[in-house]
């Protein structure tokens, strides 16, 4: 069972998800806000947070107390929607990863913009090119989570006046080196995107939508790579759903005993 700890400021809006507040909102305002952000140079991390992110909270302290620093939290994918009616406010829609990331490159395409991650290099260059993408940094090397490779990866996007950074490293790298991102109190926008451009640039088949709206996208991730998948699906989630649950009736007990609630 993982310990109440302090949140930061803006996690303490009322939590809807577990330990993590977040707002009902859709594509279109996500762009909206980062317009807002981008126009008056605040910093901002956007964590799309799936099942799999939950499910190592609980497993991970460390995990949890690193992404609770993410200033907007967004629900990527239909569990994180079923996770929210256990409390207010409820969520009725959920965000679509690759999706949203291909709408803010389309709406975005006239600053500079950084990539850090995906697995084809020359794929996503042209792939940004017919976007109308100019101004890129592309990086594909490995991650190593150094304080030397962060911090060069840092001023190259301090030298190229960066503006949106996409981070496509997977959980937990990519969360590592946005929570790097924002201890340096980076002026830009950065969000998480695990394997987006692998499937924006046809490398990956896309999940129908269907499947999204219906929570059933990790059967077909399951189809698509059997072979590091099948451990995650099997063990791990299953004792992130087991935790959620005790932590869920610790909570309602607690609140059912509490005197002052009444």
């Amino acid at each position: 069972m993982i310990k109440k700890i302090k949140h930061p400021e803006n996690q303490l809006k009322n939590p809807n998800v577990v330990f993590f507040h977040v707002p009902p909102i859709d594509h279109t305002q996500i762009i909206q806000i980062i317009k807002h952000k981008l126009e008056n140079q605040i910093s901002t991390w956007i964590l799309t947070l799936n099942w799999h992110m939950v499910s190592k909270c609980f497993t991970s302290k460390n995990y949890l107390n690193l992404i609770l620093e993410a200033d907007l939290v967004c629900a990527d994918g239909q569990p994180i929607v079923w996770l929210s009616k256990f409390s207010k406010p409820k969520l009725n829609t959920t965000i679509i990863g690759y999706y949203l990331t291909e709408e803010i490159l389309k709406v975005f395409n006239d600053i500079p913009i950084a990539i850090i991650g995906g697995t084809n290099k020359e794929k996503i260059s042209n792939y940004l090119t017919v976007l109308g993408h100019k101004n890129i940094f592309l990086w594909t090397d490995k991650y190593d989570g150094s304080a030397k490779q962060k911090d060069f990866l840092y001023n190259q996007l301090i030298a190229n006046k960066i503006q949106i950074v996409f981070v496509g490293l997977g959980v937990p790298k990519q969360d590592d080196f946005c929570a790097y991102l924002k201890s340096h109190k980076y002026s830009g926008v950065f969000i998480g995107v695990g394997g987006s451009f692998d499937i924006l640039t046809s490398q990956m088949r896309k999940i129908p939508i269907w499947a999204h709206k219906n929570g059933l996208a990790w059967f077909f991730r399951l189809i698509r790579d059997p072979r590091h998948l099948l451990i995650r699906y099997l063990a791990f989630y299953p004792i992130g759903l087991i935790l959620f649950l005790l932590n869920l009736a610790t909570s309602i007990f607690k609140k059912k005993h509490d005197p002052f609630n009444s």
